[in-house]
């Protein structure tokens, strides 16, 4: 009797053993995990860590393989020049006044550059300091801010020979997606005025 339960303890054994043995199918190391069999999770070796390119003014702290991201980007270093501040890392326009903040304390905001993107159409209007005496020098673009409605539109006054390319683009097309810089300069600013600026700068 103990012979044959010695037997079938030893069957049990081995058969145990046997339902342990397999190929593993190992799913290659990542930033955060080691090598693991997708089968048994067994794992070998480590976890290959991150390879970090450090934070820009344009992008946070990230991983060039798993592209995970940490912290936040970098501050803009602002060129104290003439002109629209520019990052001198970027290369990139840094203005942060908007159109809407500019519309409800325009008096406040004169001289200043600010942003506007949205949908342009040529228009004809010309009134207050941006009267019809400008108009050899100045087309106009009606621009509904995205987001916006009637009451934000703007009327932006753009120089000929600075923005013919968009005065062409925007008589081919009835109309364009834009983003602009613009200014209200003090010398055309009247009180009660609406929305009515200067083009500084424009993509389209």
């Amino acid at each position: 009797m103990k012979r044959i339960l010695l037997s079938i303890f030893t069957l049990i054994g081995i058969f145990a053993l046997a339902g342990c043995q397999h190929t593993h199918q190992w799913v290659e190391a990542t930033c955060i995990s080691p090598k693991t069999c997708s089968t048994c999770d067994e794992t070998e070796g480590e976890a290959l860590g991150h390879q970090w390119i450090e934070a820009t003014c344009t992008a946070p702290k990230m991983c060039s393989v798993c592209h995970t991201t940490e912290g936040s980007k970098k501050a803009h270093t602002v060129s104290s020049g003439e002109g629209i501040p520019k990052c001198t890392e970027c290369n990139e326009f840094v203005v942060e006044l908007t159109a809407k903040d500019v519309q409800y304390d325009m008096g406040n905001n004169v001289n200043q550059y600010f942003t506007l993107n949205g949908y342009a159409e040529l228009d004809d209007y010309y009134n207050y300091g941006f009267d019809s005496s400008i108009e050899q020098d100045y087309f106009c673009l009606n621009v509904t801010p995205t987001g916006g409605g009637y009451t934000d539109q703007w009327y932006i006054y753009c120089h000929r020979n600075s923005f013919q390319k968009v005065l062409d683009k925007a008589k081919d097309q009835g109309g364009i997606y834009v983003d602009m810089i613009c200014m209200i300069p003090s010398f055309r600013f009247e009180k009660n005025q609406q929305n009515m600026a200067n083009l500084q700068s424009i993509r389209y």
